[in-house]
């Protein structure tokens, strides 16, 4: 069985320290360009978009313009956060030929709910999306395409504090930008380390997500 704790630990495990490169089956991390990683279960692969750790990753979240980019399927999507991501799907397909899971953190969540919306264009959807922290990625045409595919993006919370990457980019009456699906609340607080070091971010590392993610079966 393959859980949405087990693909939680490969989002966590996919940032600097965690799983060594021979324990995926392919890890691309470049310095530049989408950072991802693929986990073969057996019966089902697993492909892991890891969220910003680069001068390249954080000036993608910062692409997201007034006019975004308009792809021919889904319509309006965030420029920094799609870069690349037709040229990765076209690489990918001949290799996925077994139930594929989508997931990703932060950066990596939204570009794990646009590549299922270019999967399911494609006729060949993931058996589940499943985000953590994740910014907006598009307008409502393409989340509806999203939205066809199972699959939960959580949102880490107390009712007091909260994750704020999953605010942004901000929706206006020019950017429609909205999530797939509703955000899903899970509760694990930061240290008090992770206040002082992170201050606004401090509710959205990964490995916070990763402690509270449940054992909820896939397939």
């Amino acid at each position: 069985m393959v859980s949405e704790r087990d693909v939680a630990n490969l989002c966590r495990d996919i940032y600097p320290g965690g799983l060594p490169a021979s324990a995926w089956d392919l890890l691309e991390v470049p310095t530049s360009g989408i950072a991802f990683g693929l986990k073969d279960f057996g019966n089902a692969v697993a492909v892991i978009f890891r969220g910003s750790t680069t001068i390249t990753d954080w000036l993608r979240d910062a692409e997201a313009v007034a006019d975004p980019v308009e792809h021919g399927g889904l319509g309006p999507v965030h420029p920094g956060f799609f870069a690349g991501l037709p040229e990765l799907w076209a690489r990918l397909k001949p290799r996925l030929n077994k139930p594929v899971i989508v997931a990703g953190h932060s950066l990596g969540a939204a570009r794990a709910s646009l590549f299922t919306g270019l999967m399911t264009l494609d006729n060949r959807p993931p058996v589940r999306r499943v985000c953590f922290g994740e910014p907006r990625p598009s307008f409502p045409k393409a989340a509806q395409i999203i939205a066809n595919v199972r699959g939960r993006s959580y949102f880490n919370s107390n009712g007091r504090g909260h994750d704020v990457v999953t605010d942004v980019p901000f929706t206006t009456f020019i950017e429609d930008y909205v999530h797939a699906t509703p955000l899903v609340p899970v509760t694990a607080p930061p240290t008090d380390r992770d206040v002082l070091e992170l201050l606004l971010f401090a509710w959205h590392p990964m490995r916070l997500y990763a402690s509270v993610t449940p054992e909820v079966a896939i397939i």
